[in-house]
C-alpha cells in the first residue's frame, strides 16, 4: 500500500512538472530581449527619407531693399509681400542629405513714401501728382546641402544651405509730374534680369501621420539684379535708355504641408 502511494505521488509530481514546463518556457521567452526588432530600430531604414513640401508665407524685406533713406540712391522702399515655395529634400543617413527649392515672391513698394519724399526734398517747383505701379516679381530655384537634426521620431529640424538663380522683374512705373505748372507723363519701362541667389533656411518638420507632414519655415534669400537698357518715355515718346541695380533682400517666414516617403 505504501509503495503504491509513493508511485501515485511520483506520477502526480511528474504530471505537474511536465504541465508546468511550457509555462516556464513561455515566461523565459517573454522576458528575453527581442533580437531582431531592437536591432532594426537602432539601425533604422527610415533614416533615408524623401520629403516634399508646399509652403506659403510672407516675404519681409530687409536692408537696402526695405530702406526709405533719401540719401541712399538704391533704397527700394519694399513692402512685405507674398512668398510661395516648393521644397524637396532627400536624406541619405540620419543627418545629411540634399535639398532643392523653387519659389515665387510678389512685392510692391511704399510708393506713398517715395512720392512724399520726392515732393518734400526733390527739385524745387517739381511735384509728383499721381503714379501707377504694380510692383516686383521674383522667381528662383536653388539647391544644396541639407543638415537634419532629428529631435524626436516625429519632429526634425532641417538646415538648408542652398545656391541658385533668380529672375527679377520690375514692372512699369508711370508718374504724372508737374514742373513749374507744366504737367508731363513719365514712364519707366519694364525691367528684367537674372542674378545669383544664395538661400539660407530652416525647416521645422512635424510628422503628423505616417506620411503627412506639417512644416514651419524661414528662409533668407538675396540677389543683386542689374537691369540694363530700360526705356524711358516722356509723354509717350521714347527718349532713351538707362541702367540701374536692384538689391533684393527678403526673409521668408510661413507654414507648409506635404508628404514624407521612406
Amino acid at each position: 500500500m505504501l509503495v503504491r502511494s509513493k508511485v501515485i505521488y511520483l506520477v502526480l509530481w511528474a504530471a505537474i512538472i511536465s504541465y508546468s514546463l511550457p509555462a516556464v518556457g513561455q515566461i523565459i521567452t517573454n522576458d528575453a530581449p527581442p533580437s531582431n526588432t531592437t536591432t532594426i530600430n537602432r539601425n533604422r531604414s527610415d533614416d533615408k527619407q524623401l520629403f516634399l513640401l508646399l509652403n506659403v508665407g510672407l516675404a519681409t524685406p530687409a536692408g537696402i531693399f526695405a530702406s526709405n533713406n533719401i540719401l541712399e540712391d538704391e533704397a527700394v522702399y519694399a513692402k512685405t509681400g507674398l512668398n510661395i515655395s516648393v521644397n524637396v529634400g532627400r536624406t541619405f543617413n540620419r543627418f545629411l542629405g540634399i535639398t532643392a527649392t523653387g519659389g515665387f515672391i510678389s512685392q510692391n513698394t511704399r510708393m506713398e513714401e517715395i512720392v512724399d519724399n520726392y515732393n518734400r526734398f526733390g527739385p524745387p517747383g517739381t511735384f509728383i501728382l499721381d503714379y501707377d505701379y504694380s510692383g516686383m516679381r521674383f522667381a528662383y530655384a536653388a539647391g544644396g546641402l541639407l543638415v537634419t537634426l532629428p529631435a524626436t521620431d516625429k519632429f526634425s529640424i532641417d538646415i538648408k544651405l542652398q545656391g541658385g538663380v533668380a529672375l527679377g522683374i520690375d514692372r512699369e512705373l508711370t508718374l504724372k509730374v508737374e514742373e513749374l505748372s507744366v504737367i508731363r507723363l513719365e514712364k519707366y519701362g519694364k525691367a528684367s534680369g537674372i542674378a545669383f541667389l544664395p538661400d539660407l533656411g530652416v525647416n521645422l518638420r512635424l510628422l503628423v501621420t505616417d506620411n503627412f507632414t506639417m512644416n514651419f519655415f524661414t528662409d533668407f534669400v538675396m540677389a543683386n539684379f542689374k537691369f540694363n537698357d530700360v526705356t524711358y518715355f516722356e509723354n509717350g515718346v521714347a527718349l532713351g535708355t538707362y541702367d540701374y541695380e536692384l538689391r533684393m533682400r527678403n526673409i521668408n517666414v510661413g507654414i507648409g504641408a506635404g508628404w514624407s516617403f521612406k
